[in-house]
């Protein structure tokens, strides 16, 4: 069984890819140095992402994901500060967090947390990611709203920095498990298909 995980997400039409307490680094590196770096942070949603990226650009950068399941952004931003030093404005920082705030009901302290990191890491690029929609739950629960309203106010959030942008990650149903908390094969495989 194949265990990739690729997020999709929309940037202005188009569209691109993207379990325990521990962080899992995954780094993919070919024997060439290269001067320009993405490093994808999140949470469960972004497992085997570096690998699906790195797929993508091929030799271009050089790409490392910090994965963090069930963790929260501030413990996002607190574990990533010392990998964030050392990018410049050639490199990327894909964050991708919040959902396990929202739903432990911290939605104002994740995006203060993640406005604050954005504010203090101008010296290199940052991507941010939207919370993907839970399908377990009525589109119209709380748990949904807060996601809706978190990813318009982190929207916002980027517009006062040159340095940092917004994807909006696809939500199509049929991309998700049965239950719909998580991407299933399709999802896992699209847009590759």
């Amino acid at each position: 069984m194949k265990n990739n995980l690729t997020i999709p997400v929309i940037v202005k039409g188009q569209v691109l890819t993207s379990k325990s307490n521990t962080v899992k680094r995954q780094t993919t590196k070919s024997s060439n140095r290269k001067d320009h770096k993405v490093l994808i942070i999140g949470d469960s949603h972004t497992r085997l992402c570096a690998t699906n990226i790195k797929s993508e650009i091929r030799d271009k950068y050089d790409v490392q994901g910090l994965v963090k399941p069930d963790a929260g952004a501030g413990i996002l931003v607190n574990t990533a500060n010392s990998d964030i030093t050392n990018l410049t404005k050639n490199d990327v920082v894909i964050f991708c967090g919040g959902a396990n705030d929202i739903a432990k009901n911290n939605f104002k302290m994740a995006l203060r947390h993640i406005r604050n990191f954005i504010k203090s890491n101008n010296h290199t690029n940052i991507i941010l990611v939207s919370v993907p929609h839970t399908y377990d739950l009525m589109q119209s629960s709380c748990v949904n709203n807060e996601i809706r309203s978190f990813n318009r106010k982190l929207m916002k959030s980027v517009t006062a920095y040159q340095h940092a942008s917004f994807l909006e990650m696809v939500s199509d149903r049929k991309l998700f498990t049965n239950h719909g908390l998580r991407l299933n094969g399709l999802g896992k495989e699209y847009p590759n298909k």
